[in-house]
């Protein structure tokens, strides 16, 4: 009984015009086979009836018609406030050791990439990176300056005991990944690498700056910590302001390194 009441309330307007064609037919059967017909009165009470009907059932369909528009605008409203006017979460927009994947690299013909010594990104992607050379794709690489005082300072970030040799070592294996790299048969691209003379605050992994496809993960350097640090995406449809602010930032830290060749665009000869 509870779930017939429910589906009628649910299907008011059914039952409603239901209602109303069953007085109508049960009139018109009256009428017609009756003997004496139905007078006036009884018709009349009829007609009523179904017009009782009618009424009621557009009333409770209005009222009911307000709730669910008064509940989707306040539905509306809240979403609005949260996404919209409130401010974002931080947990919404960084991300933990978020990277990109091979596929980030599959179409890209302006390669950036900038960070400290960057030994697991070169290891990670040198075959896309390789890949990306033998389509004519333009790379470009800063890491960290083997000079002492500049080691130095990533000593001072790093958690526990550590040396300038143990990041000069980590510097070199990147280095010499990257001149195999540069050694890859027929490739078309160019190669250039960047030693920054400071640590940077933060590390740049960017494809195609310059046309509309551009997208660009960054990460955040922390201090003194295990923990991965924050990351996070951007493109230059979605990110116009802030793309276009580590595009800069890039280019700022590429001019403020001292540059080297290691392929040389259009040939696959390299020189160090």
């Amino acid at each position: 009984m509870k779930s017939l009441f429910q589906w009628l309330k649910t299907n008011l307007d059914l039952t409603s015009d239901a209602v109303s064609l069953l007085i109508a037919i049960v009139l018109i059967v009256k009428y017609q086979t009756q003997k004496p017909q139905p007078n006036n009165a009884e018709l009349l009470v009829g007609i009523l009836a179904v017009l009782s009907v009618i009424a009621i059932s557009g009333i409770i369909e209005k009222r009911s018609r307000l709730s669910r528009m008064e509940k989707l605008i306040q539905q509306e409203k809240t979403l609005l406030e949260n996404k919209v006017i409130d401010r974002i979460k931080a947990d919404e927009f960084f991300q933990k050791d978020h990277k990109p994947s091979q596929e980030f690299f599959n179409s890209a013909d302006t390669i950036c990439i900038s960070g400290i010594t960057l030994g697991n990104t070169s290891g990670q992607f040198s075959y896309i990176l390789s890949q990306r050379l033998k389509a004519g794709a333009n790379i470009r690489v800063i890491l960290l300056s083997s000079e002492k005082c500049v080691l130095e300072q990533i000593v001072l970030r790093s958690w526990g005991e550590t040396s300038s040799e143990y990041y000069e070592k980590r510097l070199e294996n990147t280095f010499e990944l990257i001149k195999i790299m540069s050694t890859t048969p027929d490739a078309k691209g160019s190669l250039e690498i960047g030693f920054l003379p400071y640590v940077p605050s933060f590390g740049i992994t960017m494809i195609d700056p310059d046309t509309p496809q551009g997208k660009s993960y960054i990460e955040i350097y922390h201090h003194n910590s295990t923990e991965p640090g924050p990351s996070f995406y951007l493109n230059t449809n979605k990110d116009p302001f802030w793309f276009r602010f580590f595009k800069d930032q890039f280019e700022l830290m590429w001019n403020q390194s001292s540059q080297k060749t290691v392929l040389e665009y259009g040939s696959n000869k390299y020189r160090i």
